[in-house]
């Protein structure tokens, strides 16, 4: 597990790759954050679910949509998609409310970019996601030992 101080840097450091110039380096930390956000804990999804944190995130996004996506525009995205189904119930339980609160704030970028006009690439993900079912979201169960 992760401590606060360690957390808050791991997540730094990832962003300001993600952040750089070099595609290949932001494509491989996109890889790791999505892989510490499932694997490292509660601690580290709230903490890259803050405001500040997803807002750093989509700081390379142009004010409006280019007709091409990059790949680690599509990746970005695609996390944030994958992120709010599997952390913001739309429906949530007593004992998924407080969580489902804590991860708001994913389900509003995810708006947000869709408000902005990355509602194409967004629409062909949920489509993708139908298509396959149920298997990329994580049970309740699951989601309390976080």
């Amino acid at each position: 597990m992760f401590n606060l101080r360690r957390t808050e840097h791991v997540i730094d450091r990832l962003l300001s790759y993600i952040n750089g110039f070099r595609n290949d380096y932001a494509l491989k930390a996109l890889d790791l954050l999505d892989i510490c956000m499932l694997n490292s804990g509660y601690s580290f999804a709230i903490q890259m679910a803050s405001r500040d944190n997803l807002n750093l995130l989509v700081k390379r996004f142009p004010v409006k949509p280019p007709d091409n996506y990059d790949d680690v525009i599509r990746r970005i995205i695609q996390l944030v998609f994958k992120w709010t189904t599997m952390f913001a119930v739309e429906k949530p339980t007593e004992a998924t409310k407080e969580m489902t609160n804590e991860f708001k704030n994913i389900r509003a970028m995810y708006r947000l970019l869709q408000s902005k006009g990355y509602r194409q690439l967004a629409q062909n993900m949920q489509r993708n996601l139908s298509a396959e079912g149920p298997a990329n979201t994580v049970p309740t169960s699951q989601l309390s030992s976080l």
